[in-house]
């Protein structure tokens, strides 16, 4: 399988993995959740699988990621070369190709006409341990992303915002909310980054390659439900 990550991820994979393994290893829980907002390419959620796989104690895990049905970034010949048919099971419109399965693959993939009312519901998408908001980068796009999944983070859950550093904003253009990437002014108004909104606080910000002159790879930053 492919080890590319998405889109602009260049310079994050270790940092992202440390994450992961400290999470893991200070996590009582039974069971792992990780839900990607802008499944794209598979590469990213890849990334992630192999790192839950490789350090995690149980087999009650699942990686997911979620789009629209027909996402402007969703590329299928790149999710197939992220991921063997028996390594994913796909969702449409909150239907699994795989009804008869016994055993599920611990990879979903789903896709929804109203992605963000999925989100919401915590009859799918409950105690969520980590989500990354990697969808559409104007302002008031991510801020309906991160509103639609705050409510299913677990306690000491984290929330991860793709595309937030300086260099990045006012870069690549956004269709659907029309503007260039905003995310960083999207988290300060919700009061993200001073930990201004409550049962929130700011982690850390780990900049990609596209800070240390050699890649593209833009900001992530790392914020925890208390």
């Amino acid at each position: 399988m492919s080890k590319k990550w998405g889109l602009r991820f260049s310079g994050l994979e270790q940092e992202i993995e440390k994450i992961i393994v400290n999470y893991l290893s200070n996590s009582y829980n039974k069971s792992f959740k990780y839900v990607e907002i802008g499944a794209g390419t598979g590469r990213t959620m890849r990334g992630i699988y192999d790192i839950v796989k490789n350090n995690i104690k149980h087999d009650n895990w699942k990686v997911i990621g979620t789009d629209f049905c027909d996402g402007w970034s969703l590329d299928w010949n790149e999710v197939n070369k992220s991921f063997n048919q028996d390594e994913l099971e796909i969702w449409t419109n909150r239907l699994s190709g795989w009804p008869f399965l016994k055993k599920l693959p611990n990879a979903q993939l789903w896709l929804d006409k109203n992605p963000r009312e999925l989100l919401s519901d915590n009859l799918w998408f409950d105690d969520i341990d980590i989500c990354l908001i990697d969808g559409e980068h104007s302002k008031q796009e991510f801020i309906k992303d991160f509103l639609a999944v705050e409510n299913n983070i677990k306690v000491e859950g984290q929330i991860w915002t793709h595309d937030c550093g300086t260099l990045e904003e006012g870069t690549d253009f956004q269709p659907i909310g029309q503007e260039f990437i905003n995310v960083r002014n999207a988290i300060d108004k919700l009061g993200l980054w001073e930990d201004k909104r409550s049962g929130w606080k700011f982690v850390k910000e780990i900049l990609g390659s596209r800070y240390t002159g050699n890649g593209d790879g833009n900001a992530l930053a790392v914020f925890e439900k208390i």
